[in-house]
């Protein structure tokens, strides 16, 4: 973590944005489920106080726990982490809890379209919404709203997407000098408007590195398409250069999100004499199940190109390290996979 520098200014700013695009008013009763030490739990924590919401809160965080007390306190919005949607909807009896509930915000991590649309199945009366943003804009930037959680009709297409600019974020498409790139080029995305940082605590030259010309360089990398809906497809230090070509890890991850027997995977790149770097998969996957390299390849060249498929594997069955907000640490897998730790 870094020490963000954010005026009172920004989160007056963002309270007010997400009052508006989660619709919060004092009917509404918020189970909190992200850690407040993170916008995504304070973010909304801020808007629920401004709009004289009701808000409950657990001690900690487990799915069956929360479940349970989402029924309990008759909660209409609860707010998640991917990880703890998996969790949640691969519960049976899911429907039978959450009967109160009008909306799920979901962000703070990527989250693949084969998630969506199991919990789509199973709650399809339900408004999800998602907000991608940064500590450095102080909270949420682009918006996936109800309305585009479709699979079909004229507003689908967009469920792959992280959403278009709110009220007050620009947001734009850029190569690494800083020019905007066409629709559909991947590049890194860039914000600028109200919310975003003062600038880093005691770090000059981070904070010169971060924000130019007024737009703050996230390190994400993304595709905006023509109705201005932007694609997150990695971060920049999660990119994987394998033979001369950029592999986006997420693009893979989605792929293997839908071969049978696998639970959860992440991919990263690790040293590779030949290619310098190759694409290697961390998968989770049932005890007695086994899941050969050779059969993940072939599957997953039915979708991408074949020097984007994994080179290595390696299964497990204890979970990934996450965070305390529930993002997947790749810096640990990288480094427990150059030392031969990983099993």
């Amino acid at each position: 973590p870094k020490g963000v520098m954010i005026s009172n200014h920004s989160l007056v700013v963002q309270t007010l944005n997400i009052i508006q695009d989660l619709n919060i008013n004092s009917k509404t009763r918020f189970l909190h489920a992200p850690p407040l030490f993170h916008l995504a739990g304070a973010g909304v924590a801020h808007a629920c106080t401004f709009a004289g919401a009701t808000q409950m809160f657990l001690p900690e965080y487990n799915p069956a726990a929360y479940l349970k007390e989402v029924l309990r306190t008759q909660a209409t919005l609860i707010s998640l982490v991917p990880t703890m949607i998996s969790e949640i909807f691969d519960q049976d009896d899911v429907n039978s809890f959450i009967k109160t509930v009008d909306t799920i915000v979901y962000g703070a991590a990527p989250i693949t379209e084969q998630l969506l649309k199991k919990v789509l199945s199973k709650c399809p009366d339900i408004n999800m919404i998602q907000i991608y943003g940064q500590t450095e804009c102080s909270g949420p930037c682009l918006i996936l709203p109800p309305e585009r959680h479709v699979i079909s009709g004229p507003l689908a297409g967009k469920l792959g997407s992280a959403g278009r600019a709110n009220l007050t974020s620009e947001v734009r498409i850029a190569n690494d000098s800083g020019t905007e790139l066409d629709r559909g080029y991947p590049g890194e995305i860039l914000i600028r408007g109200p919310s975003t940082m003062l600038g880093y605590w005691k770090q000059e030259s981070l904070t010169a590195e971060t924000l130019r010309n007024g737009w703050l360089h996230t390190g994400d990398v993304g595709t905006m398409d023509s109705d201005g809906f932007v694609k997150v497809v990695d971060r920049k230090k999660d990119m994987i250069v394998t033979g001369g070509e950029n592999v986006f890890s997420s693009e893979v991850e989605n792929v293997l999100a839908n071969y049978p027997g696998i639970n959860y995977c992440a991919v990263i790149g690790v040293p590779d004499k030949k290619w310098g770097e190759r694409v290697h998969a961390i998968i989770g996957i049932k005890e007695g199940t086994v899941v050969d390299l050779e059969s993940l390849r072939s599957f997953c060249k039915e979708s991408i190109a074949s020097y984007k498929c994994p080179r290595s594997l390696d299964c497990i069955t204890d979970p990934l390290p996450v965070s305390g907000v529930g993002k997947v640490r790749k810096d640990i897998l990288r480094e427990k996979f150059r030392k031969g730790n990983l099993k």
